[in-house]
């Protein structure tokens, strides 16, 4: 039987999860630049970038059937020297 100290810590991580990992605001994420433009002779500064996505790991949608997709794309410039 599980005790009522686990059940209530269960229920304060599922709180937790609802309110901070919610699937609704792209998250900030840094993506080595390298990952997006492979050159081996090539060095980007700053070699990273923040870019805010929506996937599996930015967000927990409330149905295990969901997924954490964007609802739209927006092209962004960010310069590199």
């Amino acid at each position: 039987m599980i005790a009522a100290a686990e059940i209530r810590e269960a229920l304060q991580h599922a709180m937790k999860v609802s309110r901070e990992g919610s699937c609704q605001w792209p998250r900030a994420r840094v993506i080595p630049v390298r990952d997006v433009y492979p050159s081996p002779s090539t060095t980007y500064i700053p070699h990273c970038a923040i870019l805010h996505r929506c996937s599996d790991d930015t967000g927990c949608c409330r149905s295990e059937s969901l997924t954490c997709v964007p609802k739209q794309f927006h092209k962004v410039e960010l310069y590199f020297y």
